[in-house]
């Protein structure tokens, strides 16, 4: 049995389910998700997220709060200590992710296993690609909306631009340790797509549609996708795979839609900096072949 912790937004939560995914198939084992964070309401210091991978083709089992409890007494109070010293004595595991960089020992974790982290590199699940793809196939239909953009994504080459600013806003400890891309990051990075296309139509995506009307002047056909709001928000993800070429947020959300795109020349242009912080190793983060400014 492997157990993940799902914490965070769709993105997040879909880096934890690939992380999980990969390390159930290395350990010939089933996939159960600890859904107990998103389901939290009272005294909480967070952004409230729900269980959102419902949207895909997931094998999804949840796992009971017994287990979940019986895993998690390994991480404080007496078991914890004993566990500490005398790991080989229990049959299961608690796997807490160190930091942001890809660690290869996590593969080393075997039998049940209890993990908790943001998993954020495509390392950990790289080796199931096509499995990780069919997984997050979206089961729902496009709107006609939607359905009209895509017609209209796929008739040319288009790029997608995500400009995250939410929460990332509002709330003041994320806005200190995540940030926002600027708006140089963006102008420099269409001019790299620019130089690379001469023409192309872009997409803009965002959670805050008013600062990008104000902020920004295209001098290229463009599109503001607006009509996907709350629930179907996870919309724009979907419309975003679509396009030919990404400009990404430092945002799960986007990554994966650059990701979800299975055209292997796409052009992906992503932050150098992805938390506010720089002491943040996040060089694990964002696949080779992607571009970095």
């Amino acid at each position: 049995m492997i157990i993940v912790r799902l914490m965070g937004g769709l993105g997040n939560q879909m880096f934890q389910y690939a992380f999980g995914r990969g390390l159930a198939i290395r350990n010939s084992t089933g996939l159960f998700l600890d859904t107990s964070f998103l389901d939290e309401r009272e005294n909480i210091q967070h952004t409230i997220r729900d269980f959102e991978l419902k949207i895909f083709e997931v094998p999804v089992a949840i796992a009971s709060k017994k287990d979940v409890t019986s895993f998690r007494s390994l991480r404080s109070g007496f078991f914890a200590k004993v566990y500490a010293r005398f790991p080989f004595i229990f049959n299961k595991h608690f796997l807490l992710e160190k930091n942001f960089q890809f660690d290869p020992n996590a593969f080393a974790a075997k039998g049940s296993v209890y993990a908790e982290g943001y998993w954020q590199s495509q390392k950990y699940f790289i080796d199931f690609e096509s499995t990780i793809r069919n997984d997050f196939e979206f089961n729902t239909t496009p709107s006609l909306k939607n359905s009209e953009v895509l017609m209209q994504i796929k008739s040319g080459v288009s790029v997608s631009m995500h400009v995250r600013r939410g929460d990332m806003v509002s709330l003041s400890a994320a806005a200190s340790f995540h940030g926002t891309c600027s708006k140089e990051y963006y102008m420099e990075a269409l001019q790299k797509m620019k130089s690379k296309f001469n023409n192309f139509h872009l997409f803009v995506f965002s959670d805050d549609l008013d600062y990008v009307r104000s902020s920004f002047q295209f001098d290229m056909p463009f599109t503001i996708v607006d009509h996907n709001n709350g629930a179907s928000s996870y919309e724009d993800m979907r419309l975003m795979s679509n396009c030919s070429h990404h400009i990404i947020a430092n945002s799960s959300f986007s990554w994966w839609g650059a990701w979800l795109n299975p055209n292997p020349a796409k052009m992906v242009i992503a932050p150098e900096k992805w938390f506010a912080s720089s002491d943040i190793n996040t060089s694990d983060l964002i696949p080779d072949t992607w571009i970095r400014i």
